[in-house]
C-alpha cells in the first residue's frame, strides 16, 4: 500500500505547490475543465427542449375560415355543411370570438394584452383539419381556399400548412424516437 501511497502523496504536495505559485492559472484550469464538462449537459438540455417545442407543434395541415362580423346563423350553419362535406377535410370545428378570445388570453403573456382590448376583435372561426395525405393536403388545402373565397360571409381564410410541414420536419429530424436505426 505505501508503495502506491507515496507517489499519489508526492503529486498532491506537487499539485499544491503549483496551485501556490500560480493560482490564477489554475483557477483558469479549473475554470475550463467546467465549461468542457457542462457542454454536452448543454447541447442535451437544448435538443430536449426543441423536442418539446416540436413535439407540441400541430401535424396536422388545417385551413382557419374566419368569418365576417354579422353573418347569419344560416349563413353559418350552411358554410360548415360545405365544409364538411369537402372531399379531403375530415373534420370541422367551430371556434367562437369569445372562445378565441379566452384561449388568447390564457397564453403566456397575453392577459396584460387582452386586458387593454375594449371590444373582442376576434371573429368567429371554422378550422377544417384536412386528411393528412402527403403532397395531396396541400393541394386540397389550396382547392378549398379556391371554394370558399367566393362565398359571402367569410373575411379572411389562412391555409396554415406551411408551419404545419416545417413542424414536422423539425420533428422528424430531431426526435430521436422517430429515427430508423
Amino acid at each position: 500500500m505505501n508503495a502506491w501511497l507515496r507517489p499519489h502523496a508526492q503529486s498532491l504536495r506537487h499539485t499544491a505547490a503549483r496551485l501556490r505559485a500560480a493560482p490564477f492559472a489554475a483557477l483558469a484550469n479549473v475554470l475550463v475543465v467546467g465549461v468542457v464538462l457542462a457542454l454536452p449537459l448543454s447541447a442535451y438540455l437544448a435538443v430536449a427542449h426543441v423536442q418539446a417545442v416540436t413535439g407540441s407543434l400541430r401535424a396536422e395541415p388545417q385551413v382557419s375560415v374566419f368569418l365576417a362580423p354579422g353573418i347569419s346563423k344560416s349563413d353559418s350553419a350552411a358554410l360548415e355543411m360545405r365544409l364538411k362535406n369537402t372531399t379531403g377535410v375530415r373534420t370541422v370545428r367551430f371556434v367562437s370570438r369569445d372562445a378565441a378570445l379566452a384561449n388568447l388570453k390564457s397564453a403566456p403573456g397575453m392577459s396584460d394584452v387582452v386586458a387593454t382590448l375594449r371590444d373582442n376583435p376576434l371573429p368567429d372561426a371554422y378550422i377544417a383539419t384536412l386528411r393528412d395525405e402527403g403532397d395531396s393536403a396541400a393541394d386540397t388545402a389550396e382547392k378549398l381556399e379556391q371554394q370558399l373565397m367566393a362565398l359571402p360571409g367569410i373575411a379572411i381564410l389562412i391555409t396554415v400548412l406551411a408551419v404545419n410541414l416545417m413542424g414536422d420536419g423539425l420533428r422528424d429530424a430531431l426526435d430521436p424516437r422517430l429515427k430508423k436505426s
